[in-house]
């Protein structure tokens, strides 16, 4: 079991999360998601969790260079609201466990990607994929959730335009 250290905003030391176990299994049983994970414990879903979270390019700026995870940032707008720079947005912590619950659904963000089969038979039964098939799932929950807090091409592009 590993040990989770929430960071509250407040650039806690050695912080490993933004979610409890406690706030990760309330989550899922409001949604009628069992819990069953093949990797380990809870705690260790939402540490997998972080290790995609945390590679994302976000919104806003760190708070303190050193600091043990991407937030608390400051210069942080979501929805047009510039968020408090010494808290954890919720959606960061609905983000982290939305991840949690994609790898304990075996759908993994960090997966490798393996070569697209064209076509694949087995006496009289085929299978052969469009040529512009994806790889892998596309975990449409992830990318809808961190769209606002990243500024990747991957979750779509946020730029202001100014008219002069």
């Amino acid at each position: 079991m590993a040990t989770i250290i929430v960071e509250d905003g407040s650039n806690v030391a050695g912080a490993n999360s933004y979610v409890t176990v406690a706030e990760f299994t309330q989550f899922c049983s409001d949604r009628n998601i069992t819990i069953v994970n093949t990797y380990g414990d809870e705690s260790q879903l939402l540490i997998q969790a972080m290790d995609y979270f945390e590679q994302q390019p976000f919104k806003g700026i760190k708070n303190v260079e050193t600091q043990a995870l991407q937030f608390p940032r400051s210069d942080l707008w979501i929805d047009s609201y510039l968020e408090p720079s010494d808290q954890i947005p919720k959606l960061v912590k609905d983000a982290q466990i939305t991840i949690a619950v994609s790898f304990m659904q075996d759908y993994s963000p960090l997966s490798t990607v393996d070569r697209v089969a064209k076509r694949e038979k087995v006496d009289v039964l085929e299978v052969e994929y469009m040529d512009n098939a994806s790889a892998t799932p596309i975990l449409r929950s992830i990318g809808n959730i961190m769209r606002k807090l990243v500024t990747s091409s991957t979750f779509g592009s946020n730029f202001a335009t100014i008219r002069a």
